[in-house]
């Protein structure tokens, strides 16, 4: 008759697989990229603590790996750019290339039969969705992890296996359909919005020039609130500026709009995400998970103490609601007292350090 080893380690070590096996489901569900590679980094630390409490020091060793390649991968998260993070970078394709390399190596070296091409690809599956840009292709790749350590399951009588793998793939599913069905996802802003007198239009590589210019002749004026128009010195500078920004539409890192008349005369600028003093790299976040979100702006002086502002805000504030967020936040210096006095008509009070508006009110 068979024997179990129901000692303490071997208890502790499938206790830690199982943790791990709920953070790797977790990641599935989790709305953002640097959300999923924490929890695959706390995957790994189980992972490795099993094996280890088990004596699978091959095993410890891989997954030791693969908690190194996502916590680098979660540092370059935190200090990338949404632009950076938009674009593929060489070194994610190079460490695809490695993990393909490395584990077709070691499916030559143990001449896997037929089954075993299924864990092989189940792990290939893993590795090239956890380094791509999008969370949708990762729960996509997600179905086929869970899918294909399902069958190597069935065919090895890994009963553990059998019953978790299927968790794997139907979190993977979930997390799918709920991308699909927006219900964690807010949509864009309209490109163009209109009111009684103004006109919002989204920013365009042609706004470079008569931007830079309405902020040149009026950096008294405008740099006395808004302490980035020092990094704006050039048309260059501009051009940079606008072109970060129009790419960040692109990703839902920021919407930023140039104000008009209705006759179309520029009159000011208007975006979400407060500027930081290093204008193009660190961007404040636009927090989709809380729906909370912040806007700054400004106007040529000639048009201020008309209700332009009021009305543009207005619109934007309305258009947030339907949107689905929450909260909206203003970072508005205390001597800016006419801006702060547009928010306060408009319902914002103030919050620790920031004006802001609830909008569930």
């Amino acid at each position: 008759m068979q024997s179990f080893d129901f000692s303490i380690v071997f208890i502790l070590s499938q206790i830690f697989m199982l943790v791990s096996f709920v953070f790797f489901s977790a990641s599935y569900l989790i709305k953002s990229r640097l959300g999923l590679l924490v929890a695959n980094i706390f995957c790994n630390i189980f992972a490795v603590a099993s094996f280890a409490l088990l004596g699978g020091w091959i095993a410890a060793a891989m997954f030791g790996i693969a908690m190194f390649r996502d916590v680098i991968s979660a540092y370059r998260y935190v200090r990338q750019t949404p632009l950076q993070r938009l674009k593929s970078t060489s070194t994610d394709r190079y460490l695809m290339f490695f993990w393909i390399f490395v584990f077709t190596v070691a499916a030559a070296l143990t001449q896997v039969g037929f089954i075993s091409l299924f864990a092989y690809f189940a792990i290939m599956a893993f590795n090239i969705g956890i380094l791509q840009k999008s969370v949708l292709v990762y729960r996509l790749l997600g179905i086929f992890v869970g899918l294909f350590w399902l069958v190597y399951s069935v065919s090895v009588s890994n009963i553990i296996g059998v019953i978790l793998y299927p968790i794997i793939a139907l979190s993977a599913a979930i997390g799918v359909v709920s991308y699909y069905k927006g219900k964690n996802r807010i949509k864009n802003f309209p490109k163009t919005i209109k009111t009684q007198r103004l006109v919002l239009r989204a920013l365009r590589k042609s706004d470079a020039g008569p931007l830079f210019s309405l902020i040149d002749k009026n950096r008294g004026f405008i740099g006395a609130h808004l302490d980035w128009v020092d990094c704006v010195k050039t048309l260059k500078d501009e051009e940079k500026y606008v072109a970060a920004r129009i790419a960040e539409w692109k990703i839902k890192a920021g919407f930023n709009w140039i104000i008009e008349t209705a006759k179309g005369g520029l009159i000011g600028f208007i975006g979400t995400d407060p500027v930081s003093s290093d204008l193009w790299k660190k961007r404040k976040y636009i927090d989709f998970d809380n729906k909370i979100l912040s806007f700054a702006y400004f106007l040529d002086p000639k048009y201020t103490g008309k209700g332009y502002m009021t009305e543009a805000l207005r619109a934007l504030i309305d258009i947030s609601r339907n949107l689905g967020f929450k909260r909206v936040q203003f970072g508005i210096g205390a001597e800016n007292i006419k801006s702060i006095a547009v928010v306060k008509r408009l319902g914002a009070k103030l919050v620790g350090e920031k004006l802001e508006i609830d909008l569930r009110k």
